[in-house]
């Protein structure tokens, strides 16, 4: 339709027309070009705000360790004071027994020199009972022996 139009007109004619047709076009071309931008800038500000967000998200949460670990931090050092105390109320504890054991020590050492006599004394006649048990020992065996000879050499009781 349009050759048949523009076959009648000047050329002249057709030249604006053809002009005015590509302006026509072109302005359609910008106009999608300027909803495909601006669809894309929405989109871009969309996602920009979401990050900012998301960040904002992450700067709670990391405020929120930071106060966790000052907490932490403040257990520690509460912990730490308690068992120091802790410790020095033992290490007082182990310097009275230890005083005591020394003590103790002392009171079995001056016994055992007070006793030493009387159980060197018992050692010997120990050694004396030993000897005698061994001399005793010897002559049970030495008389049962004998028992076993007699018994032999005997005749059965009728």
């Amino acid at each position: 339709m349009n050759e048949d139009t523009t076959k009648e007109m000047s050329p002249d004619d057709r030249i604006i027309t053809a002009i005015n047709v590509l302006r026509v076009d072109m302005q359609n071309q910008i106009n999608d070009l300027r909803v495909d931008v601006q669809g894309r800038f929405d989109k871009l500000e969309t996602e920009v705000g979401q990050t900012r967000d998301k960040a904002n998200q992450i700067h709670r949460e990391i405020e929120l360790i930071h106060r966790e670990i000052d907490l932490i931090h403040q257990e520690i050092n509460a912990t730490r004071q308690a068992f120091d105390s802790r410790l020095n109320v033992l290490e007082e504890k182990v310097g009275g027994l230890e005083e005591k054991f020394n003590n103790l020590e002392e009171k079995v050492d001056s016994r055992m020199r007070e006793t030493k006599p009387i159980w060197e004394s018992v050692i010997e006649s120990l050694k004396i009972m030993d000897a005698k048990f061994d001399v005793i020992g010897a002559e049970l065996l030495d008389l049962r022996g004998e028992t076993q000879y007699l018994k032999r050499k005997l005749p059965p009781a009728a």
